[in-house]
């Protein structure tokens, strides 16, 4: 993995922000949640209901929506219902919540129409969220939707923000893990919050009321139950053994590690090979500074395309072992 200082602005510090105000129960009459990590996107919606209805409200005042099968109409209809009526056990306010997955406007104009009316004048008493995972930050659409909701951005975390989660989440289930076991543990699982979470949730199992991890926990839950893993991946490239790289990477695949998150792990080994002062890992000694920095701009490309499009990305994953694994005879 590449774990380079980096000046990127940290998502998890304005998700942070946005979730603590759920907490004082302080809500925004329209949130529009984009982004491609649905865990962010799960996390808040699930803190958004706990925070603003209580267990008999749900009852009544929770309505979850599919948006690619409801019409933009009746979204915005079940938006203005007033709150039903709550029974005498009830404490709070009566408020209604209206979540939307997959929400899109479509290409009809009287979508968006419609859905610029609604902002322009919320329900004071329903409290809408839509998910609206495909959204350019940069588009007019989402400066005008930000000028008048509430958005969150639920981005994909890079590695250094991925270490930064990691550490509390360790820390919020009471548990003391060192930079090298997250590095460790993040090696293996890669970006994905919901994968890690489940890593987390395995290796607290096993260590039981013990409160320290361990690299040899991270190893011996996570990593053994992987024959061919992405140190062994790592390993492979490093010492130039292309038969050796392309059977491990076809393991790897099948076992159904995100190719993404494989270029990653390669991206770092040669990072860290261009950086004398690194440690950590595997370094590529076999390598020249000439092949290391070819093998990055080729890293780049290929993960540009995984993220872009839907083709073979077996082909393109052996195609990049072919480019940057220069094979030496042995």
């Amino acid at each position: 993995m590449a774990y380079e200082k980096r000046t990127t602005t940290n998502p998890l510090v304005a998700f942070n922000s946005a979730t603590e105000l759920l907490t004082k129960k302080i809500f925004s009459s329209v949130y529009l949640l984009t982004g491609e990590e649905n865990f962010l996107a799960n996390e808040f919606i699930q803190k958004l209901i706990h925070y603003a209805l209580d267990d008999e409200a749900k009852q009544f005042n929770l309505d979850i929506l599919d948006g690619k099968e409801t019409p933009a109409d009746k979204v915005f209809t079940f938006a203005r219902q007033l709150p039903a009526a709550q029974g005498m056990f009830s404490t709070g306010p009566e408020r209604r919540v209206v979540i939307v997955r997959g929400f899109e406007l479509g290409r009809k104009k009287s979508n968006e129409e419609l859905f610029f009316k609604y902002l322009s004048i919320p329900s004071s008493t329903t409290v809408l969220v839509l998910e609206m995972p495909k959204l350019e930050s940069k588009s007019e659409l989402f400066k005008k939707i930000s000028s008048q909701a509430t958005v969150i951005l639920c981005e994909t975390l890079n590695d250094i923000h991925v270490l930064s989660w990691l550490e509390t989440e360790f820390k919020n289930q009471k548990r003391s893990a060192s930079e090298q076991v997250c590095r460790k543990l993040h090696s293996y699982v890669g970006n994905s919050l919901n994968e890690l979470t489940n890593a987390i949730a395995k290796i607290i199992l096993f260590i039981g009321a013990r409160e320290t991890i361990s690299e040899n926990d991270v190893e011996e839950i996570i990593g053994n139950s992987r024959t061919y893993d992405v140190w062994k991946l790592q390993k492979a490239v490093a010492e130039k053994n292309l038969p050796r790289s392309l059977e491990i990477l076809q393991r790897l695949l099948e076992t159904g590690n995100e190719p993404v998150a494989i270029v990653a792990m390669l991206s770092g080994l040669f990072i860290r090979g261009m950086q004398a002062k690194q440690t950590y890992g595997e370094r590529p000694a076999h390598y020249s500074y000439a092949e290391m920095h070819n093998a990055l701009h080729t890293l780049l490309l290929t993960d540009e395309k995984l993220k872009t499009s839907s083709s073979d990305k077996e082909m393109w994953m052996t195609q990049l072992l072919q480019k940057i694994v220069p094979h030496t005879p042995r």
